[in-house]
């Protein structure tokens, strides 16, 4: 009879635990569900009555991998509680040592709030314990840059995947203005990552001009950008004083595809079709690929000067 109570008594603990067990994972799946979003645009902004709700012991980790703990620690840090958010990436790290995200985060929250030698510090620690990752390549990289090491950057640059290459706009900018005049840079590998970035980002107005500092100089760089400027303003109607301006520079800068697609724009407007084919012909190979708009207005040139 005793035996039996006990059982009871057992199984009423074990399904006492169990039911709230499912009830914190349903309590959490649902704050998870908010969560995603945030964690997907990389923002971490919400009430504090919201944050001291969020779960990171049981479970302590999302469903898609994530430590709570750190997540948590993101929030904090968002609303610059940042002992707090210190406090809890701590807790990532001893939870989950092999995920490395607590350590990505640390050096992101240093990155913020500028002590950029902690920043090292973690952004070494994140890529050595998990090295094929995005975010880590991109800490390492911001402290590269920090520490003047534009030849590194350059080695660990170009173990990031393709795929993200192609959609960051700001690691290329933070690569290419981290080894502008630095000595240690080989020109010729600095000027290859210049051309390269053109034809990833042919339009990026930042990645242009500091690749132009690379490749041309400086000045050449920031003067073509100014007349450039100043004559996309002006009416058609200046059409010699345009022409020359556009002319000298697509001479100095000859891989910027904007001053090359606006200058052809402008012949065909002012019926300049024979020098629009001529330029055409001459510096398109530059480029990998031309806006199609440029494309058919050039097709149909080429037409009306067939017949």
């Amino acid at each position: 009879m005793n035996n039996n109570k006990v059982i009871l008594i057992l199984i009423f603990i074990l399904s006492g635990l169990a039911s709230l067990s499912q009830f914190k994972r349903f309590i959490s799946s649902q704050q998870q569900y908010e969560m995603w979003f945030d964690l997907e645009q990389d923002r971490f902004s919400r009430p504090i009555d919201f944050v001291e709700k969020i779960e990171n012991n049981y479970p302590n980790l999302t469903y898609i991998g994530v430590p709570l703990s750190a997540l948590k620690g993101s929030y904090y840090a968002g609303l610059d509680s940042i002992d707090l958010a210190k406090k809890l990436y701590y807790k990532s790290m001893i939870d989950h040592p092999f995920l490395m995200y607590g350590e990505q985060r640390m050096s992101e929250l240093y990155y913020n709030i500028n002590q950029m030698d902690s920043m090292t510090y973690y952004a070494n620690k994140a890529i050595m314990g998990l090295p094929n990752n995005a975010k880590h390549f991109y800490l390492k990289i911001l402290s590269l840059k920090y520490e003047q090491k534009g030849d590194s950057m350059i080695y660990y640059f170009n173990k990031i995947d393709q795929k993200v290459k192609k959609s960051d706009h700001a690691l290329w900018r933070i690569v290419l203005a981290g080894i502008y005049e630095d000595n240690k840079v080989e020109k010729e590998d600095a000027k290859d990552l210049a051309v390269e970035s053109k034809k990833v980002f042919p339009y990026d107005n930042e990645i242009n001009l500091i690749s132009e500092w690379i490749l041309y100089s400086r000045e050449i760089a920031n003067n073509s950008l100014r007349n450039y400027n100043r004559i996309m303003k002006m009416e058609d109607t200046y059409v010699s004083y345009k022409d020359s301006i556009f002319s000298e520079i697509i001479n100095q800068v000859p891989t910027n595809q904007k001053y090359f697609e606006n200058y052809i724009a402008f012949l065909l407007r002012t019926r300049n079709n024979t020098k629009a084919k001529e330029i055409f012909k001459n510096r398109s190979n530059n480029f990998s690929k031309i806006n199609p708009v440029i494309l058919d207005a050039m097709n149909q040139n080429g037409e009306r000067n067939e017949d």
